[in-house]
């Protein structure tokens, strides 16, 4: 039995977490992906911003900053960290949403598994640093912790919607 690199266990990690995304998309269908939400007087993302953040974070953060490769995507800006999409004007479809999310998730993971041990210490090609550094690891790592959270965000719109979650 061939040893497996940690650059493959992380990308089977991370595989598992697109798993529940998509999972949590998929019982989703039946939602207003526009519609906004409210709690104690503070605004929600929309189902249609968390799915474009979802891709603007793993392209930023496991493509271009991991490894230095760019995609021609130019409605991704508008579903940045802080970002309000409603101030956009040219926002993609849902289903162009979800067709990116695929492109950006297949070539993240294809240069995530091609990644040695070492290169993974490395630092990321944009600088970016989270409480663990600057390598390439911390950065999958957050990507990691990241997508969950918007994915638990998803089973809350869910629940509000009387659907079913998890």
């Amino acid at each position: 039995m061939t040893e497996k690199s940690e650059a493959i266990i992380l990308a089977e990690v991370f595989e598992d977490v697109r798993g529940l995304t998509k999972f949590c998309l998929h019982r989703a269908k039946k939602v207003d992906p526009h519609r906004t939400y409210e709690a104690y007087g503070s605004p929600l993302n929309s189902l249609y911003w968390i799915m474009g953040h979802v891709v603007w974070a793993e392209y930023y953060l496991l493509v271009e900053a991991l490894t230095g490769n760019k995609m021609e995507i130019s409605w991704l800006k508008n579903f940045e960290r802080g970002s309000n999409f409603e101030e956009n004007r040219d926002n993609p479809t849902i289903e162009e949403v979800m067709r990116t999310m695929d492109l950006v998730h297949n070539q993240a993971m294809e240069g995530l598994r091609a990644l040695s041990n070492a290169e993974l210490g490395e630092p990321n090609s944009l600088g970016i640093e989270f409480r663990g550094g600057n390598s390439k690891r911390v950065l999958v790592r957050h990507a990691i912790r990241h997508e969950p959270c918007h994915s638990g965000q998803i089973g809350w719109i869910l629940k509000m919607n009387g659907l079913e979650s998890f």
